[in-house]
């Protein structure tokens, strides 16, 4: 009788503890979604998401380093894109920011710089807030994707740091990017 009274006791306050974590991990969510930190989602997919971590281990997130060299693979092959003179990302430039999407969210909780570039067409005062609208629009994709929690930086580098020759239609192209650069765990 004693033996089960005690094992009975024990599973009680195992059961108290659980519910415990999982009541304090949505109000941690709560208040998040109350600050603006989070889009607001039912409080059923919280408390189920707030239950499956407290009872499962988290995968530990890849090294920055790794999750960095991921994402310049992508934009090395593809650039983001916009509609021609403004912030407003193209198809083609979801696209690729959605593969970007994909691995910052598997792994990583690092602070992210974004880039802006130009070619040196134009005015430099305006390449230079047109690259940094872009960066911005950029980072405002990703975290209505849901990446919300990462540190952001925003640059506007204008036309300073050319990759390429500006006086030819492909030097111009590449020239014309956005670069992620992840700073650390």
């Amino acid at each position: 009788m004693r033996k089960k009274t005690i094992l009975l006791g024990g599973l009680l306050v195992l059961i108290l503890l659980i519910i415990g974590c999982i009541l304090f991990k949505a109000k941690g969510i709560q208040e998040q979604r109350e600050s603006g930190v989070l889009t607001a989602r039912p409080v059923k997919k919280a408390v189920a998401s707030a239950f499956k971590d407290t009872l499962l281990h988290k995968q530990a997130s890849p090294p920055a380093e790794k999750v960095g060299k991921k994402i310049q693979k992508i934009l090395a092959r593809h650039t983001i894109s916009f509609k021609s003179g403004t912030a407003i990302i193209d198809a083609q430039g979801k696209t690729v920011l959605d593969s970007i999407y994909g691995i910052l969210k598997r792994g990583s909780r690092s602070k992210v710089t974004i880039s802006g570039h130009t070619d040196s067409s134009g005015n430099e005062a305006y390449n230079r807030q047109l690259s940094k609208r872009r960066a911005e629009a950029v980072m405002e994709y990703l975290k209505n994707k849901g990446l919300n929690t990462i540190e952001y930086t925003i640059r506007g580098m204008g036309s300073s740091q050319p990759i390429d020759d500006n006086k030819t239609k492909q030097g111009r192209l590449r020239n014309r990017r956005v670069e992620i650069i992840l700073e650390g765990e």
